[in-house]
């Protein structure tokens, strides 16, 4: 039970550290003054309906990959893999909310991307069911790199 609270933390631990630097309600004048892709959603339903679903699923794929105490294959990578998810999912809040480079914050989605992949095929070496709950998370990058795209072209 505390390594399932621990990846759930951890999993949730950009969008705490994002809370700081992300708009309240959809309020910051910078944001709202962006022109914005055609299936741009409102603020409230990605931080408040699609990330914590992403954050449950990472954080229980994350469970999965951790929980045996022994494992076939050595989960180094994986944990690594996961880690440089989380620093870099922090890190695009900061960089587009409080710095407002929408160009680098496009970048890193690129990265998140890249290291969510690797990260799907690793945790699908140690648990099939991990492997699976990572996806969404891929699809959602892929929208989050439109939406990001988006930005960058129309501004």
């Amino acid at each position: 039970m505390v390594k399932l609270i621990f990846s759930l933390f951890l999993s949730f631990f950009p969008g705490i550290i994002g809370m700081f630097w992300l708009p309240t309600g959809g309020l910051d004048p910078w944001y709202n003054a962006l022109v914005k892709t055609p299936l741009t959603p409102g603020v409230n339903i990605i931080f408040l309906i699609c990330l914590p679903i992403i954050y449950i699923l990472l954080g229980t794929a994350f469970y999965l990959v951790i929980k045996p105490k022994y494992t076939k294959r050595s989960i180094d990578s994986a944990v690594t893999l996961f880690g440089i998810n989380m620093f870099l999912s922090a890190l695009w809040n900061f960089v587009f909310f409080k710095l407002h480079l929408v160009i680098t914050s496009a970048v890193i989605i690129l990265a998140l991307f890249t290291i969510a992949f690797m990260m799907q095929r690793k945790f699908s070496l140690e648990n099939k069911y991990a492997g699976y709950l990572v996806l969404p998370y891929t699809l959602f990058l892929i929208f989050a790199f439109y939406l990001n795209g988006g930005l960058v072209l129309l501004n």
